[in-house]
């Protein structure tokens, strides 16, 4: 008989730009680990501020800090 484990997956969605808190805290790590200059509003529209693929996919990839805001 096969066994099958259980993964968790957590997945956030951003629906039309409405968020639980503010992205400030997203914006904050990603100049701390990019050494970037980022403003607290960057994530609210990242294309607008011109933030790269690179640095979004680590903000909301799985071990980011967008896994750590409130759902």
């Amino acid at each position: 008989m096969a066994s099958h484990t259980q993964q968790t997956i957590i997945l956030a969605i951003d629906l039309d730009g409405v968020l639980t808190e503010h992205p400030a805290a997203l914006a904050q790590a990603a100049n701390a680990h990019f050494n970037l200059v980022l403003p607290d509003s960057a994530f609210v529209d990242s294309t607008g501020h011109a933030v790269s693929l690179a640095v979004r996919e680590w903000v909301y990839g799985p071990d980011g800090p967008a896994t750590r805001l409130s759902p």
